[in-house]
């Protein structure tokens, strides 16, 4: 299962909706409200674009990512904080069976959050990844379970702030 939850880079929790949001929803919260892109029959493709210029948007960050680079400080902080996670393991008889609770990070989602950091460190204009960029989405990229997430929080903390 391991591939697969590796699959869901970014994490959150999300609790339940309210019976009022779940109307709103199943689009009974407004009746009648007119949405042309709702409407199937005469309804221009370019009015139901949700995002106009997300593919020019999107092809441009592509080639900016490229020219990222990660320092090899942040190199550095990521594998120390891979093995910290790897350290809080806690132990099983069968390695080979997936823990949920394990905070094992895999290579490949390793490299996975290389690419977001990077992806991040562009869409701000940047050339290089920051720390900045480690604190904001790491903590949401790394845990299994929800009470991992703040061990990884305050590790950054500790690590990545003077």
């Amino acid at each position: 299962l391991e591939a697969l939850y590796d699959r869901f880079l970014l994490r959150k929790v999300v609790e339940p909706v309210s019976d009022e949001g779940l109307m709103e929803l199943m689009g009974l919260g407004n009746p009648g409200v007119y949405d042309p892109c709702l409407e199937a029959a005469g309804a221009v493709a370019e009015e139901c674009e949700l995002f106009p210029g997300l593919e020019d948007m999107i092809e441009h960050f592509s080639t900016q990512t490229t020219k990222v680079i990660i320092p090899p400080d942040i190199c550095t902080l990521m594998v120390q904080l891979r093995n910290h996670l790897r350290q809080q393991q806690p132990h099983t008889d069968n390695d080979d069976h997936y823990n949920e609770a394990s905070t094992s990070i895999s290579d490949r989602r390793m490299v996975k959050a290389t690419k977001l950091l990077k992806l991040s460190a562009a869409t701000h204009g940047r050339l290089t990844v920051d720390r900045i960029d480690c604190l904001a989405l790491l903590p949401h990229m790394l845990w299994n379970v929800p009470h991992q997430q703040p061990v990884i929080q305050n590790w950054l903390l500790d690590n990545v702030t003077p």
